[in-house]
């Protein structure tokens, strides 16, 4: 299936599984390969027709996740056989194959003070994980001096995998950046995984994950910072993906 692709709002998603990410990274780590993974949801894709630049940028990624139900839905109606590779869930999934596979991990992101719960979390859940390095980021953009650091440390532990959680789109960003400047390994921008796997957020029910109401549980939590994305920004998306569809289906891609 990863060679099938989705085309939302100029973004080429894979269509693809977990079973399908994780071999494509696992071969990208066997091969030494530099590359990136970018999880995409509606408040994705809203940001980077915000920044055609960075619409370019994620275009490049070894492999682009569908990482939201809308996106799974539309993808039925295009005909395809869209499933949601949610970046929390693949993490995990990805942890324990590095342990089988003795695969080193950075931790770049989260908040003041996460990382003890983060590596806490990580150490319990997959005993013998190697996390060869951990950065805090609290302050956004990273610093130029810190961001010179950050790249020094990446080098001299040459992880396999680099997980980021710095948010959209700042991890994307971040990536785009600097992807040329560090040694062969995966980059992957896994926004709040790591406040859910330290425990500083909870995560929705599955089967709210699987019926499209997380946003309701994650809103609850967190709305004075969620309230533009999950009212304005999925209006936004809502419209541009109306217009789309009626596009292609007038254009006879359906």
């Amino acid at each position: 299936m990863e060679n099938e692709r989705l085309l939302v709002l100029g973004t080429n998603i894979h269509v693809t599984d977990y079973d399908g990410a994780i071999q494509t990274i696992l071969r990208w780590i066997k091969r030494k390969e530099s590359t990136f993974v970018c999880f995409v949801n509606a408040y994705a894709l809203m940001s980077y027709q915000r920044d055609m630049r960075l619409l370019k940028g994620v275009n490049t990624a070894g492999l682009i996740v569908c990482d939201g139900m809308p996106l799974v839905w539309l993808g039925r109606l295009y005909g395809k056989m869209t499933t949601r590779v949610y970046g929390t869930t693949l993490v995990r999934k990805l942890c324990e194959r590095a342990v089988a596979r003795h695969l080193t991990i950075f931790l770049l992101g989260g908040q003041q003070g996460q990382s003890k719960d983060i590596l806490s979390a990580l150490m319990r859940l997959y005993p013998g994980i190697a996390i060869v390095g951990v950065w805090e980021t609290p302050d956004r953009p990273i610093s130029i001096s810190d961001n010179r650091r950050i790249i020094r440390d990446i080098w001299l532990t040459r992880p396999d995998i680099i997980l980021i959680g710095l948010g959209c789109p700042h991890q994307e960003r971040w990536i785009l950046a600097n992807r040329h400047r560090l040694p062969p390994a995966v980059c992957m921008g896994v926004g709040s995984t790591f406040d859910f796997i330290s425990g500083w957020k909870k995560e929705a029910p599955l089967w709210m994950q699987m019926s499209g109401t997380e946003w309701i549980y994650r809103f609850i939590q967190e709305p004075r910072r969620l309230w533009y994305r999950y009212t304005v920004m999925n209006a936004q998306f809502v419209w541009r993906i109306a217009k789309q569809f009626v596009h292609d289906m007038f254009s006879g891609v359906l």
